[in-house]
């Protein structure tokens, strides 16, 4: 003789739980991906906060898949490419007019590997020349320093993101 003993229960709770945890763990990686994104553009802003020509910046932050976060940062200044990447010596010839009119100082508003900006720009006499040999500029590297920074705090603004929604913070 064999004991056949049926059990039966509705899962229909169980998946709504599940639905409802995952909608929310969804929620908390939007909401750390946009605090992410507006740390960036934070951290870019303090770079040129001084400069007269103020870039405009572009984040565009995304999830790939459950646990890759991508960032996609840019930037249609090329004064600002200039100063994060840096540039040789080069000659600078007047195009549009006999000679070429500027300050005999420059104070430069920005520091290599610094992040942030202070007050500078051109002072002293006015010179005219035809041509110059600019110095070049030494790279003041804001994104390779954004990203090493952002590899260390973007899992903490996500953590605390989803602990947020966990209820655990």
């Amino acid at each position: 003789m064999s004991l056949h003993v049926y059990i039966g229960f509705d899962v229909q709770d169980a998946i709504k739980e599940l639905d409802l945890a995952a909608y929310r763990v969804r929620k908390a990686q939007r909401e750390g991906l946009q605090n992410i994104k507006d740390e960036v553009l934070r951290l870019y802003r303090l770079c040129t906060w001084t400069w007269k020509h103020k870039p405009d910046f572009e984040v565009d932050a995304k999830s790939e898949g459950d646990t890759t976060i991508r960032l996609d940062i840019g930037t249609d200044s090329a004064i600002f490419g200039y100063v994060d990447w840096g540039t040789r010596p080069h000659v600078i010839r007047a195009k549009h007019a006999k000679a070429l009119r500027f300050m005999s100082g420059y104070s430069a508003k920005t520091i290599p590997e610094v992040f942030g900006s202070k007050q500078g720009g051109s002072f002293g006499d006015v010179v005219h020349r035809r041509v110059v040999m600019h110095p070049g500029i030494k790279p003041r590297h804001f994104t390779k320093n954004i990203f090493k920074l952002m590899m260390k705090e973007g899992r903490s603004i996500m953590e605390y993101a989803m602990k947020k929604v966990a209820g655990w913070r």
